[in-house]
């Protein structure tokens, strides 16, 4: 355990977590799926090591979330995805940034996803901050039915004319084949020229997404014609509030409506189980996400997300000369003819990083990482700071 010791409000940093700090943690953000138990050991069975942070007062969490390290050759990176409502000059920055220099953490990456009141402060090594916004479904709101979008019911209208029922569901066939259609998602969207991957690649998300069914993070809800699943999407669940984690769908699916079919469904099974907040996710991949989104009611919610590099600046510059290596080093060598000649650069330097030094991408890349080629190495499923 570490503790910023001193003051009335203290910061905590724990990673072996006792189950009363875990249970605590739930309750003081009953509706965040990134603050489950079951979420912080499905991404410790997905090979991240998990680390609750937060602050204490008294003997007591008044504030919590949980970071996820990866380490790879170069660099170990520390990821908060929901960081916790903290008020303004808050002692769990200073001791934020204590732990990263006492952890060797090189590279910092946050957001306040589910936490939007939460500002993420200017701290030091700042290379990128992007805004954006998260979709909420108010599910408490008893007319939210009603502010289905017309385009949206003549959706669902015909996915029921069209016989599809939506599942639940689990397992290695289930978790592949949604990772299969989340590709095709991807497929697509980049036909029509926007900017998207598989977060992490294939592999890894089949690994992450067996992790978050199989410990109970998530439910894996399955849309489906005739024995053929034609949309899938994984929901994180808490006590109070879910999110919409990932999704996808086939050409099919698309065409008879199968996707918006199943997110309503999600929702009336979600408010069913006395659900109140259903977190749809951002949409900065492209604008036709944003109106998928809009037209279910969902309200937009102001989001941060920010990248701070801590390391030194050699290792800066070796970071980054290894992801244009990785990038560009075989159309170099064909370039110059050395591909002709048999001659390679080794796997180990071409190849996108394994599953220990990649770490998963828990929101969507940006371009503007001031040189770092954040954006790029992600599109490639390259991790440029864990290379």
């Amino acid at each position: 355990m570490y503790q910023h010791i001193g003051m009335a409000t203290q910061f905590l940093a724990v990673n072996v977590i006792p189950r009363e700090l875990a249970a605590a943690l739930m309750s003081v953000a009953p509706a965040n799926p990134f603050c489950t138990k079951s979420y912080a050991e499905a991404m410790h069975a997905n090979g991240q090591q998990v680390w609750l942070l937060g602050t204490k007062r008294g003997g007591e969490l008044v504030a919590g979330c949980y970071g996820l390290i990866a380490s790879g050759h170069l660099n170990r990176c520390l990821q908060i995805p929901s960081l916790p409502h903290l008020p303004s000059g808050d002692v769990f920055w200073d001791g934020l940034m204590r732990f990263c220099s006492s952890h060797r953490i090189h590279c910092l990456e946050l957001a306040n996803s589910l936490s939007s009141g939460t500002h993420i402060p200017l701290l030091l090594g700042e290379v990128e901050r992007r805004d954006t916004f998260e979709y909420v479904l108010d599910l408490g709101d008893p007319d939210w039915e009603r502010k289905l979008a017309r385009h949206h019911r003549r959706k669902i209208e015909r996915a029921l004319q069209a016989g599809v029922t939506v599942r639940r569901t689990a397992g290695v066939d289930a978790c592949r084949e949604h990772v299969r259609l989340v590709a095709t998602s991807m497929e697509r969207r980049r036909r029509r020229g926007e900017s998207a991957a598989v977060p992490g690649g294939v592999k890894q998300q089949r690994s992450l997404s067996l992790a978050l069914t199989e410990k109970g993070a998530g439910e894996l809800f399955q849309a489906v014609e005739c024995g053929e699943v034609l949309s899938s999407a994984i929901v994180l669940r808490a006590a109070e509030g879910a999110r919409y984690y990932t999704a996808g769908t086939s050409p099919q699916g698309t065409k008879c409506g199968a996707s918006h079919f199943l997110l309503y469904s999600i929702a009336r099974v979600l408010r069913g189980e006395s659900v109140r907040r259903f977190d749809l996710g951002t949409a900065a991949d492209g604008p036709g996400l944003d109106l998928f989104k809009l037209r279910f009611g969902a309200a937009p919610v102001f989001l941060e997300h920010a990248t701070f590099y801590l390391g030194s600046d050699l290792r800066r510059r070796l970071t980054t000369a290894a992801h244009y290596l990785r990038q560009s080093g075989s159309a170099l060598l064909r370039r110059i003819g050395a591909a002709g000649r048999g001659l390679q650069l080794s796997a180990s330097v071409l190849a996108p990083c394994s599953t220990a030094d990649r770490v998963p991408a828990l929101w969507p890349p940006c371009d503007s990482a001031q040189g770092l080629g954040l954006s790029a190495a992600s599109r490639l499923g390259y991790d440029c700071f864990t290379v």
